[in-house]
C-alpha cells in the first residue's frame, strides 16, 4: 500500500508541474512570423525576334585588279530570329540566324577607243555594274547585362560564326566611246564587238551577265542596347549591331581567270525585336 502512495503521490506532483507549465506556456505571446523577401528568378530559355534597319560602311571592291570608280551596297530592312537562355542576373547566351539583302551598283572607267595610231584613248571605256546581295549570318552570342533598373536592362555582347554570301543576277553594262568616227576605232574585250574607223555612231555597248559567287565567309558581330520588362516573360529589346564578313569575291571569273572582289563587308544594323522566355 504504501509503494501504491508514493506513486499516486508522485503522479499527482508530476501532472501538477506539467499542467503549470503548460499554463505558462500559453501565456507566453506568440512567436513573431518572420516573411523572408521573395527570391527572384533568373535562368530560362527564351526565343527572340528582330527587324533592322541596316546600311554598309564605305563598299572596297576591285574590278579586274583596278579599283571601281564608284560601288555601293544600297541600304535595307531586314529580320532575323534566334533562341537562347538567361544564365543568371548577368549573362546570357543565344544562337541566331540574320538575313541581310541588298543591291549592288558600281561603275568603272578604262580605255576600249583607239585612234589611228593605235594609241588607247583614256576614259573612253566605262561600265555600269549591277548585282542581288544577300548574307544569311548563323551566329553563336554571349551578352553581358549591366542590371535591371526599373524594367530597363542594359547590355553588351560579341558574337562570332558565318556568312552565306550570295552575289546573284551580275550584269555589266559596257558602253564604248569615240570622239573622232573618222579616225578611232572602237573594241570591248571579249565580243565582236570591233568598229572601225569610219563605221558605226560614236557609242557602241555590251551588255554581259555572270553567274556571281556563292560561298560562306567567317564574321563576328559586335551589340549593344536595352531591353524593357512588359511582363515577366516578355521583354522588348532596341539596339546595335554591326557584323562584320570576311573579304570574298563578287565573281570569281569574268574572264581569263581574273575576278571582281570585294574588301571586308561592315554591316552596320539599327534594331528592335522581342524575346519570350518560354520556361
Amino acid at each position: 500500500m504504501k509503494k501504491l502512495f508514493k506513486l499516486a503521490i508522485i503522479g499527482i506532483f508530476t501532472m501538477l508541474v506539467a499542467s503549470q507549465a503548460m499554463r505558462a506556456a500559453e501565456m507566453l505571446p506568440d512567436p513573431p512570423v518572420v516573411e523572408l523577401p521573395p527570391t527572384e528568378q533568373f535562368g530560362g530559355w527564351y526565343l527572340r525576334g528582330d527587324v533592322s534597319m541596316d546600311w554598309v560602311d564605305d563598299f572596297d571592291t576591285t574590278y579586274v585588279g583596278n579599283t571601281y570608280t564608284s560601288s555601293t551596297l544600297d541600304d535595307g530592312y531586314n529580320f532575323g530570329i534566334g533562341a537562347g537562355y538567361q544564365l543568371n542576373e548577368f549573362f546570357r547566351a543565344d544562337v541566331t540566324l540574320e538575313r541581310f539583302g541588298s543591291n549592288f551598283n558600281g561603275t568603272t572607267v578604262g580605255s576600249c577607243a583607239f585612234d589611228a595610231g593605235g594609241i588607247a584613248v583614256p576614259g573612253s571605256c566605262t561600265s555600269v555594274e549591277v548585282a542581288d546581295f544577300t548574307a544569311w549570318s548563323a551566329m553563336a552570342n554571349a551578352y553581358f547585362e549591366l542590371g535591371n533598373f526599373s524594367g530597363f536592362t542594359p547590355y553588351a555582347g560579341a558574337g562570332l560564326g558565318a556568312s552565306y554570301v550570295s552575289w546573284e543576277n551580275y550584269v555589266s553594262v559596257d558602253t564604248c566611246t569615240r570622239t573622232n568616227v573618222a579616225t578611232e576605232s572602237c573594241f570591248l574585250a571579249g565580243t565582236a564587238a570591233y568598229v572601225a574607223p569610219g563605221t558605226g555612231t560614236t557609242t557602241s555597248t555590251r551588255t554581259t551577265r555572270f553567274d556571281g559567287d556563292k560561298s560562306w565567309k567567317f564574321s563576328y558581330a559586335l551589340m549593344a542596347g536595352v531591353s524593357y520588362d512588359i511582363t515577366d516573360n516578355l521583354k522588348i529589346d532596341a539596339g546595335y549591331k554591326y557584323t562584320n564578313i570576311a573579304t570574298g569575291a563578287l565573281i570569281n571569273d569574268i574572264g581569263g581567270g581574273a575576278s571582281v572582289d570585294h574588301a571586308n563587308l561592315g554591316v552596320h544594323a539599327v534594331r528592335v525585336g522581342l524575346r519570350y522566355l518560354i520556361w
